[in-house]
């Protein structure tokens, strides 16, 4: 099986697709990193970072700078209340939901995520989408769509070459990792 037989295939094609389409969305939505150093900027780029409407340019050392002067003023105020991340503008961003209730961990502070009734410059904790996420959920349909013809090739034979590919990596997880930790009576069944 060539390589171009792999990538000839309409799963492939919609694969390779959906891999071009993420990376290009997150490469527009996610501020460009600078430093002094290539290693910095690359580390900058492993780090989870916001999805932003219209993302501005900024330095290592101004990451995730309040881009607009009530957010800078908000960003003060919570920065005074010993919370060393500065927050962020919900109009600024693509999607921040209100979630309180979440652990910081999951967490950023937003400026006006709270909605219309909330006071002007209220930071609340809101669940922000980031570029981290978006590779998340590529990754799970990428598994849909390269197993999706899995079944039918164990059922009934043929298929295209990355069917062919994911049946064969199915079956050495099920004979390498499943089969040798189950127990010899559900072994002597099959």
């Amino acid at each position: 099986m060539t390589f171009a037989k792999l990538i000839a295939c309409p799963r492939a094609l919609i694969a390779l697709l959906l891999c071009a389409g993420v990376i290009w969305f997150g490469a527009t939505h996610v501020p460009h990193h600078t430093a002094d150093s290539p290693f910095q900027t690359l580390y900058l780029h492993l780090q989870p970072e916001p999805l932003y409407l219209h993302p501005p340019h900024h330095a290592a050392a101004e990451h995730t700078a309040a881009p607009s002067a009530a957010a800078e003023h908000a960003a003060n105020d919570h920065a005074a209340n010993d919370h060393a991340e500065p927050a962020l503008v919900k109009s600024d961003l693509l999607l921040a939901i209100p979630a309180e209730f979440l652990p910081s961990l999951f967490t950023r502070p937003v400026v006006g995520a709270g909605g219309p009734e909330d006071a002007p410059g209220r930071v609340t904790r809101s669940l922000v989408l980031t570029n981290l996420q978006l590779f998340q959920l590529l990754s799970v349909v990428l598994v849909l769509v390269c197993f999706s013809g899995v079944p039918k090739h164990l059922r009934q034979g043929g298929g295209d070459a990355l069917t062919r590919v994911a049946t064969g990596f199915a079956q050495w997880i099920r004979d390498e990792m499943v089969y040798p930790v189950m127990h010899k009576e559900i072994r002597s069944e099959e």
